[in-house]
């Protein structure tokens, strides 16, 4: 009995975006500057803290801007800014916790889309991270917990 033609065709588009999808994952942690920061910055751990799930969030590195926000898991405690892929993505993007010393605070700007906060994660270069919505509050409030307890 032949195989049809259309099961081969769908063979071939399975395989085609099983590759994409490969690629976007590890492209994606290299040009938003994921990479680099889980060298420094990878968390194993159980993380302890106040969470959000799917938060208005960015990265950029060298050039564009790479958005996570129905992927990522962002938390905050007193160490430091907690951030953990769900899904496949996880297998290019380890979870992270940048200590709150190694993360740097713009004043929050008004755009088109509403209000965002910058926040440099790092050095040499600082991975840029932007945030929106009513995550820029929650973080400001909790940077200010975080320099009054210190």
């Amino acid at each position: 009995m032949a195989v049809p033609m259309w099961l081969y065709v769908l063979g071939v588009l399975l395989f085609g975006v099983v590759i994409w999808f490969i690629d976007h994952a590890l492209s994606s942690s290299r040009e938003s500057g994921w990479r680099e920061l889980a060298r420094t910055y990878a968390y194993s751990g159980s993380f302890e803290g106040t969470s959000w799930r799917f938060p208005d969030v960015s990265f950029r590195r060298k050039k564009g801007w790479t958005g996570y926000g129905i992927t990522l898991v962002l938390g905050v405690n007193s160490k430091g800014l907690y951030m953990r892929h769900v899904g496949p993505f996880q297998v290019s993007h380890p979870a992270l916790l940048v200590p709150w010393s190694d993360i740097r605070f713009e004043e929050p700007s008004k755009g088109f889309w509403g209000r965002r906060v910058s926040l440099f994660l790092g050095s040499d270069p600082a991975v840029e991270m932007s945030a929106g919505g009513l995550l820029v509050d929650r973080l400001l409030a909790h940077r200010s917990e975080t320099i009054a307890a210190a």
